[in-house]
């Protein structure tokens, strides 16, 4: 396992929470329709779920 520093750390949840904003503001925005909406929401979780055990 690499052994990851406070900042990069810090840097790395701050990218993930900025993505997980872009997702949403897209989905509110544009609104797509079925199952890629689901995929997506489902990766959101489980990027949400897996990234901080992996930390």
């Amino acid at each position: 396992m690499v052994e990851i520093s406070n900042k990069s750390q810090k840097i790395l949840k701050m990218a993930l929470k900025t993505a997980i904003l872009l997702v949403f503001l897209y989905v509110s925005l544009i609104n797509p329709q079925g199952i890629e909406l689901r995929f997506l929401m489902a990766a959101i979780m489980f990027a949400v779920i897996i990234f901080p055990l992996k930390a």
